[in-house]
């Protein structure tokens, strides 16, 4: 009797929502005499690793509403087309084919496929696109006692405090489809709080607002002759689909910025 070795395969196709669906090729059966074909497989799956280093744009199991392979519109597609995709840089498509040109982005899938807006931390020295009242751009201290203690940071001391002082930039997020919005950064509170309101707004919606007070401080770290409560973790996530999305970063502080003072560091925009 002549054995014949064979491997079947099956697809599945879906669409949900009007985003593009998901192709998989799955084995159902196989012969335990394939040791030629486990060969051959272990090679393509070498040579695609190696296609598939750094950038990762090849097989992301996305296809058309023909269900032929697409590249995806975002990292929430990616992660929807395949859960075991890992986080990386991959190459996604917002307005789909014949718009335009496909770009890199960096994806959180492992954190539930957030597409990489912005990320400063300011070392650099670069605070381009942050501005203040009148379109004045914001330093970045990179010489105070502060930026010694907390590094470089948007704003700080001698930057931005007294009445009305605040920073904001708004970001183009590019065409991606998206339904939500994450921001994060540090809020840094140096000298004479008293009981005065760290405020973060999103699209002048008002997300994060604090009240501090030196009072709890234990540490003058920098700045004035006061304590300093220093940085604060503060992030944002709430729902959003516009196609540009505006962070500004303010307080209720009433005196200059030498008597109290407040900084920026460590911004994390993303989309999904």
């Amino acid at each position: 009797m002549q054995w014949i070795d064979r491997v079947v395969f099956g697809f599945v196709f879906f669409v949900v929502g009007g985003l593009s669906g998901c192709l998989y090729a799955f084995p159902l059966t196989s012969d335990s005499n394939s040791d030629s074909e486990t060969e051959t497989q272990t090679e393509s799956d070498t040579q695609s690793n190696k296609d598939t280093a750094g950038t990762d744009t090849a097989d992301t199991k996305c296809s058309d509403e023909d269900g032929a392979p697409s590249v995806p519109r975002s990292c929430f597609e990616i992660l929807t087309c395949d859960p075991a995709a890992m986080d990386g840089e991959f190459e996604i498509d917002p307005d789909g084919a014949g718009g335009a040109a496909p770009f890199t982005v960096t994806c959180d899938l492992s954190g539930g496929g957030w597409t990489l807006i912005y990320t400063e931390d300011f070392t650099a020295g670069d605070s381009s696109g942050w501005k203040g009242a009148a379109g004045v751009p914001t330093p970045v201290d990179t010489t105070s006692s502060c930026k010694t203690a907390y590094g470089e940071m948007l704003g700080g001391y001698d930057i931005l405090g007294g009445a009305g002082a605040f920073t904001a930039q708004a970001f183009s997020l590019r065409g991606i489809p998206h339904t939500e919005v994450f921001v994060g950064l540090d809020y840094v509170v140096m000298d004479t709080w008293d009981a005065e309101r760290a405020l973060v707004y999103v699209d002048n919606i008002e997300r994060y607002s604090v009240v501090f007070d030196d009072a709890d401080a234990i540490e003058n770290a920098c700045g004035g002759s006061r304590p300093d409560i220093g940085p604060q973790p503060v992030a944002i996530q709430t729902d959003h689909v516009a196609a540009t999305v505006t962070v500004r970063v303010t307080s209720t502080l009433d005196s200059n910025a030498l008597d109290e003072s407040f900084g920026v560091d460590n911004v994390v925009l993303r989309i999904r």
